[in-house]
């Protein structure tokens, strides 16, 4: 985006729960950046929503209903990454994004937690009609074995790493 002209760069509103979070994200000096504040709500969840999730979690492994996170603003065009957890309006166009499914291809990285975790979102985003971008074909693949009857709109977007020419380095420096 800062390779964009100025006129054309869009406001951003970066949704964090804590301040630190948004001073990380604002070291990329992007000149339009606005924090707002991504709150944590215990028990909003309905007692059937509830019951109905710890049934099913304990059939299936999954939880159907994520303990909520609210945005305390609504008014924007488009929410990415979104996360399974946030609750917002259902005409807020939400975008997620799977990197990757390290979870099934390295389990011994993750705790058990984790994986529960990194499952029950990637089955809830694979079962939803929002779009899903995906870091490479490989993870789109993955998808496809895990939850071949996905009903997400699937994207595609190859990210690349590049990184400097390593003549440039000095070893010492590298070594420290």
């Amino acid at each position: 985006l800062n390779h964009l002209k100025d006129e054309e760069k869009p406001e951003l509103f970066i949704y964090t729960k804590t301040e630190g979070e948004f001073l990380q994200i604002k070291q990329t000096n992007y000149p339009y950046l606005n924090r707002k504040e991504l709150v944590n709500s215990k028990g909003q969840l309905s007692i059937f929503k509830r019951i109905f999730s710890k049934i099913n979690y304990y059939f299936f492994n999954k939880h159907l209903y994520p303990q909520p996170l609210f945005m305390n603003d609504l008014n924007v065009d488009v929410i990415f990454p979104s996360d399974v957890a946030l609750v917002v309006s259902s005409s807020v166009k939400k975008i997620y994004w799977i990197p990757d499914f390290q979870e099934q291809k390295l389990p011994f990285f993750f705790s058990d937690e984790q994986i529960k975790s990194r499952n029950q979102s990637h089955y809830l985003i694979a079962k939803s009609k929002d779009q899903v971008i995906f870091s490479s074909k490989d993870a789109f693949n993955d998808l496809k074995l895990i939850e071949p009857n996905f009903t997400c709109k699937t994207f595609v977007l190859n990210i690349a790493v590049t990184h400097p020419d390593s003549q440039d380095f000095e070893l010492e420096y590298l070594i420290k």
